[in-house]
């Protein structure tokens, strides 16, 4: 299999690793994919701003009181998350009219930090969001599996959210979106992802013409009813490059260690 990289010319990000050498880091967006239901993937949430109700990264349910996404998304915040709102239960990434949580407060990884060198992406892009409302569970809005094992080259998972349809001129998808995709093999995705993947991440290249961009970080990567990855990074435009994700295998002794039920 050939591959390429491609460099997108978006702006539209939150997390600093931004023009280096020219490279936009983007927060990741499915471009293309299929309409999905949010019964298919009852733990994908929206997080949005109140003051213009847009959708900025999604999260997955894994407790009543905890959601699982990417530490990027809300570390600009900086513990100030009055402005929040977290919906569930929805396809739309506009509607209001569901379940709606504010956030408590989140628990960043200790040892993740704005990446400062050119060849790191967002190493330990993890944090859990503590709710202060009860997630009640239904055919609507449940939990999402952690992972029992590790993810390995060859395993077929599926990527959600609220994507745009076509790049570079789509806007933020109004619809939950879905797409399959593979796992690469660690060694060559070092190989051909231009900076460093650390053993805590591992990449997923779209079976069809399908990607990450900007708008879906934190959302999951699913596969047998577990939770492998947390949708982190992304370089290309829909053309058959490996995403980069969080391996949530690496940090279940963090997450459980800040888990309520």
């Amino acid at each position: 299999m050939e591959f390429q990289i491609f460099y997108c010319p978006v702006n539209d990000f939150s997390f600093p690793l931004r023009n280096f050498l020219g490279i936009h880091a983007l927060r990741s967006r499915i471009i293309g994919g299929v309409s999905a239901n949010i019964q298919e993937f009852p733990y994908i949430v929206s997080f949005r701003n109140i003051e213009d109700n847009i959708h900025f990264c999604a999260g997955s349910i894994i407790s009543h009181w905890n959601v699982l996404s990417a530490a990027h998304c809300f570390i600009e915040f900086e513990n100030e998350f009055d402005d929040v709102r977290m919906y569930s239960g929805t396809s739309s990434s506009f509607d209001v009219s569901g379940p709606t949580f504010t956030i408590q407060h989140i628990v960043f990884h200790i040892d993740y930090q704005r990446p400062e060198r050119l060849d790191f992406i967002n190493l330990h892009d993890i944090a859990i969001i503590k709710t202060n409302e009860h997630i009640e569970f239904n055919q609507f809005q449940n939990k999402i599996n952690l992972p029992t094992r590790d993810i390995f080259e060859g395993n077929i998972g599926r990527i959600v959210g609220w994507g745009v349809t076509t790049y570079p001129h789509g806007g933020l998808s109004p619809f939950l979106r879905q797409a399959s995709v593979d796992i690469v093999d660690h060694i060559l995705c070092t190989q051909i992802v231009p900076m460093v993947i650390n053993e805590t991440q591992f990449c997923a290249i779209p079976k069809m013409a399908v990607a990450t961009g900007s708008g879906d970080s934190g959302g999951p990567l699913v596969s047998n009813d577990e939770l492998f990855g947390i949708i982190s990074f992304s370089f290309q435009c829909a053309d058959g490059v490996p995403d980069v994700h969080t391996k949530v295998y690496s940090y279940l002794d963090f997450i459980r260690g800040h888990l309520l039920d």
